[in-house]
C-alpha cells in the first residue's frame, strides 16, 4: 500500500499526520519489491497446481496471509524480509495426514530444479528462501468444514496433528476494525 501524500493545515495535529505519514513511506516495502514478492508467489502458486504437481487434483488455493493480505509489509530493519502464503487444499482435514501433507509439499519442492536448493521445512510451513534477503513460507492447509467461516486446518510438527487458523478470517477482521476507525 502506498501512503496518500497530503497536504495538512498549520496545526500540531497536521503537522503531527505529516510527520506520520512521511514514517510510513519510509518502512513501506518498495513497489518493486513487492512485485517481485507477488510474481515469485505467483510462480510458485503456478508450480503447485501445474500437472507435475502432487498437489494438482485438490485444486490447491494459493493466497498470501499476514502482512502480504493486509497491506502492511514493511521494509525489515535488519535481514530478509518475510512473506506468508496459504496452500490451500479443496479436501477436508479429516482425510488427510497433517504430517503427510508437509512432508509432501517440502518434497516437491526440494526435488524441484529452481527450489530445491532454496528449499527448508519448518514447524509448520516450508520456506524458500531467495538470495536477495526474501524468503516465503508456504503453509500447507486443509478446509475445516466442521468450523466454516474460512476456517482451516494446519499440520504442527511439534504437535504431530493439525492446529486450527483462519488467515482469511484475520484478513476480514482488520479491514473491518479499518473501517471502524477511519
Amino acid at each position: 500500500m502506498v501512503a496518500i501524500s497530503a497536504s495538512f493545515a498549520d496545526t500540531f495535529s497536521g503537522r503531527l499526520d505529516e510527520v506520520l505519514y512521511d514514517i510510513c513511506e519510509e518502512v513501506q516495502l518498495p513497489e518493486s519489491r513487492h512485485n517481485e514478492a507477488e510474481r515469485r508467489y505467483r510462480a510458485v502458486g503456478t508450480l503447485l497446481e501445474s500437472e507435475g504437481s502432487p498437489f494438482r487434483l485438490e485444486r490447491p488455493a494459493i493466497y498470501p496471509q499476514g502482512s502480504m493480505a493486509l497491506g502492511t509489509t514493511v521494509k525489515p530493519v535488519n535481514g530478509p524480509h518475510d512473506l506468508d502464503f496459504v496452500m490451500e487444499l479443496s479436501r477436508g482435514y479429516l482425510q488427510v495426514n497433517p504430517m503427510g501433507l508437509l512432508l509432501e509439499l517440502y518434497r516437491f519442492l526440494k526435488e524441484h530444479g529452481t527450489y530445491g536448493p532454496m528449499t527448508t521445512l519448518k514447524n509448520r510451513c516450508v520456506r524458500i528462501e531467495y538470495a536477495n534477503a526474501f524468503y516465503m513460507d508456504i503453509l500447507p492447509a486443509c478446509r475445516n468444514d466442521n468450523a466454516g467461516n474460512g476456517c482451516i486446518k494446519v499440520p504442527d510438527r511439534k504437535v504431530q496433528g493439525w492446529r486450527d487458523s483462519n488467515p482469511r478470517g484475520y484478513t476480514r477482521a482488520f479491514y473491518q476494525a479499518c473501517r471502524y476507525y477511519l
